[in-house]
């Protein structure tokens, strides 16, 4: 008879690969503390726990984290005299499963072991620089690895140029959508921001005279200078700024002079931010003054 060719199979089944982020989030396998009072035939019940694997990586589980399960479901190599078949109990009959023979069908709840290739990792941290180092670095975590499911990869990944790899363009005639800051409309890059890959930085010139362009206006009242300035931000959003007194006294009369700003690479978003004549700007894609 086929049951004295059957062999003493162990209860842990591997189980197909998993997709990265199901709807009902990603599980450990079904495990347990508990002793199965009989050996095989799926013949008892015990409690089994299983935790949430993908938590960290904003992908919540659905579903009970502990359920009374049938144990040892591996078929008998010999006949039970108190079952209704020879090597299953409770009127189950033995069947191939991913080549182990168990006694089925198997309860709705009972799952198999379900490792993808790549294990389960936590999603990336944000960017950090490096100490004493021209680098950055991110890192993540490997969430299955105490669960017989190792991660395959590296849990840190290292950059020697700044991870804000794009840097800032300018806003011309043909692409400004930003309105009318007083009586300057017209935008005038006087050079195309400096991408500075190994200090994480983008370099903004600007004029602080109105040699180039009428950058700056007096009022006849009181001798105010004001000026104006705008950016894209990552959304296309063209933001018009209009700053009072940013130029020392005589510049407007100089032949051309300039300030330097140094925005900065956000290592959270990978954008870039920083202040322009004391006024805060963020998600900076593109930049100009306006005459």
């Amino acid at each position: 008879m086929f049951w004295f060719l059957l062999l003493l199979l162990p209860s842990t089944i591997l189980g197909a690969t998993c997709p990265t982020c199901p709807t009902a989030g990603l599980w450990s396998d079904w495990s347990t503390t508990e002793q199965c009072n009989t050996t095989c035939g799926g013949c008892s019940k015990i409690t089994y726990t299983r935790t949430c694997l993908s938590t960290a990586m904003n992908c919540p589980c659905v579903g009970d984290t502990s359920r009374l399960m049938v144990c040892n479901t591996q078929a008998c190599n010999w006949p039970r005299f108190n079952a209704s078949s020879q090597n299953c109990c409770d009127g189950k009959t033995a069947q191939t499963i991913k080549n182990w023979v168990h006694c089925v069908p198997l309860p709705d709840n009972y799952t198999l072991a379900c490792c993808p290739d790549e294990g389960y990792w936590s999603n990336w941290s944000g960017w950090s620089k490096v100490a004493n180092q021209v680098a950055w670095q991110r890192t993540r975590a490997c969430l299955s690895g105490g669960y017989n499911c190792p991660c395959k990869g590296n849990a840190v990944d290292i950059l020697t140029t700044c991870p804000c790899t794009k840097g800032i363009g300018i806003i011309s005639a043909a692409n400004n959508t930003c309105e009318a800051i007083g009586n300057k409309i017209n935008p005038y890059s006087v050079r195309i921001p400096i991408y500075m890959p190994y200090e994480c930085k983008t370099q903004i010139v600007f004029e602080i005279s109105s040699f180039r362009q009428q950058f700056y206006t007096t009022s006849d009242d009181n001798g105010v200078i004001t000026g104006a300035f705008g950016y894209f931000d990552t959304t296309g959003k063209c933001t018009a700024k209009e700053f009072v007194n940013p130029v020392p006294a005589g510049a407007l009369l100089g032949t051309g002079q300039f300030q330097n700003y140094y925005l900065q690479c956000n290592l959270n978003d990978l954008t870039w931010e920083g202040s322009i004549v004391g006024i805060a700007v963020s998600k900076v894609t593109a930049f100009a003054q306006y005459y």
